[in-house]
């Protein structure tokens, strides 16, 4: 269920452009991570 509700979230945000606030407060590690064109440019977030 955690995966799924991750995996919803990173399409969400991939279709909108940008990572919403509330799921930036939600995760630690989404409030150092920006949106970027190729999905290995950025740090991999571990829970």
């Amino acid at each position: 269920r955690k995966f799924d509700d991750m995996s919803d979230g990173i399409e969400n945000a991939a279709r909108s452009g940008s990572v919403p606030a509330e799921a930036k407060a939600k995760h630690k590690g989404l409030r150092e991570w920006d949106l970027a064109r190729n999905p290995r440019d950025h740090q991999t977030i571990l829970e």
